[in-house]
């Protein structure tokens, strides 16, 4: 575990995905973790294609509960960043403040890829360090 916890920190920036944190979530146990990340990775790939469903028909309700949904399951993997990306979508959604939206979209966007590949690279690194 000491290897697989020396590339976590190594791959990750804490801004990105606090791999200690993480770690800390998942009493110690690295694959666990790893099961829980490629779960959410799953579901954060799936809510981002909703999100740009939901403002194509401006469906401001969905999209707010689609953000919510992101900000908790980013917090709960120690995803900061993306977590702050996507309270600024649900609290933009729920003020009906459209003239933000689609650039607040395209913020949470932008952040669910650098996690999505900062979580190969993780991946990848645990894969080769058993």
């Amino acid at each position: 575990m000491g290897q697989i916890m020396t590339t976590v920190s190594a791959a990750t920036s804490r801004e990105i995905l606090d791999g200690e944190e993480l770690l800390a979530r998942c009493m110690g146990n690295w694959d666990f973790a790893l099961r829980v990340l490629g779960k959410f990775r799953a579901r954060l790939e799936a809510d981002v294609a909703d999100l740009d469903q939901a403002l194509g028909v401006q469906d401001w309700d969905l999209l707010a509960r689609l953000a919510h949904r992101i900000k908790g399951a980013s917090a709960s993997v120690s995803a900061l960043q993306l977590r702050q990306r996507a309270a600024e979508l649900e609290h933009a959604a729920r003020a009906r403040r459209v003239a933000e939206l689609s650039t607040c979209v395209e913020r949470l966007r932008h952040e669910s890829n650098r996690l999505v590949q900062e979580l190969s690279v993780l991946e990848l690194d645990a894969c080769e360090a058993r």
